[in-house]
């Protein structure tokens, strides 16, 4: 009840704030250095992460298969598992950059087809491995295919078939689309980078605004499009990750549905995802905009505030498991509410507060109508 009222009293001092005064619109940052700085130091930093861990899964898932496609005893399989972490952690620091190269030939969705209520992937990697058409792991072949079976969540459902616990090896044609589908991960990662870094590229487009740009007409529409995507991350945060624990446990269920929760690496992707958002948003410098107003000046170290506090919960509540209840003690679910909290209480901040202050016009989400 607390912390319902608290956030009441937050929407109240929000839709009561004054326009800034003229010292406080002398402070802003300029959009356009905004815009550079945040793709130059963050963004185009975690696609070449991406790039590079999804091309050493690559290369080993094919030592691996070399060595036999061996289960839990092969010294091989966990430097693949490692490998595959890494590779989910790096895509959870972009998996909400849902614009441009992202966006483009719906390579988000190849990368990583989630969610999956319906368990697609399981489905057609099931139909398949029992169909073993030698065609399907020609290069090239798989990007033909389903978006179900191209990405991460579908190479997860090969190396970890039942949960986290079951690390069963591959026969010879298990390992060749193991191998198809690491290599078009690592394609689509590659061109993602490419795409953000070519000197006719995304980066370009976006700090190089004007009326005979084809996207961005203004440095406030370049901004915004920022904006919206670390929105867009807050939402999957919230949404797919705190608010999908809370639904498990009022259902009593032991699974949540969490993204890369059949493998045991969940909790990677979160904190990726909110980590990544923090990053962001410091690189966005949203603070400033209204630092200089003394009636919300403080959402200025709140907004740090908050996202230490959402890593600390996504560090330390339970994560599902299938031999024990989802949440397990009170202190389990009060971290996962709090972490809700905290997400849905930045997004409305940034969205409501500090992106009309800064005029900046948000429109449409890229998560609405999922």
């Amino acid at each position: 009840m607390m912390r319902r009222w608290g956030f009441i009293i937050l929407v109240f001092v929000w839709s009561n704030a004054t326009a800034p005064s003229p010292s406080q619109a002398n402070q802003r940052p300029e959009l356009a250095a905004i815009v550079a700085a945040s793709i130059d130091q963050h963004i185009i930093p975690s696609y070449k992460t991406l790039q590079s861990a999804s091309e050493k899964l690559n290369a080993n898932i094919a030592a691996w298969c070399e060595d036999g496609g061996g289960g839990a005893e092969s010294p091989a399989r966990a430097t693949v598992e490692d490998s595959f972490r890494k590779s989910v952690s790096a895509w959870g620091g972009v998996a909400f950059l849902r614009f441009g190269p992202a966006r483009k030939d719906s390579r988000q969705q190849h990368l990583a087809f989630f969610p999956d209520p319906r368990g697609v992937a399981s489905r057609q990697l099931s139909a398949a491995l029992k169909r073993k058409d030698p065609a399907l792991l020609e290069p090239g072949a798989l990007s033909q295919q389903s978006a179900a079976i191209q990405g991460l969540p579908a190479l997860e459902v090969l190396l970890f078939p039942k949960g986290p616990e079951t690390k069963s090896g591959l026969d010879d044609y298990g390992c060749g689309l193991a191998m198809a589908i690491s290599a078009n991960v690592a394609r689509l990662s590659h061109e993602l980078t490419e795409e953000w870094t070519s000197p006719d590229g995304w980066r370009t487009r976006m700090v190089e605004t004007g009326p005979d740009n084809p996207v961005y007409k203004s440095d406030a529409e370049a901004a915004g499009e920022l904006v919206k995507a670390l929105l867009t991350g807050l939402q999957i945060v919230r949404d797919l990750g705190f608010e999908a624990m809370l639904q498990a446990e009022q259902r009593g269920r032991t699974r949540a549905g969490l993204a890369f929760e059949r493998s045991g690496v969940a909790r990677d992707f979160m904190l990726a995802s909110i980590r990544s958002c923090g990053a962001l948003a410091q690189t966005l410098r949203l603070g400033d905009f209204v630092a200089g107003d003394s009636k919300v000046g403080w959402i200025s170290g709140w907004i740090g505030n908050a996202f230490r506090s959402l890593a600390s919960d996504a560090e330390e509540m339970p994560m599902p498991g299938s031999a024990r209840p989802t949440l397990g003690n009170t202190e389990g679910p009060n971290r996962v509410r709090r972490g809700k909290f905290y997400a849905n209480g930045l997004r409305q901040i940034i969205g409501r507060q500090i992106a009309p202050t800064a005029g900046l016009t948000l429109g449409f989400n890229e998560l609405d109508g999922d």
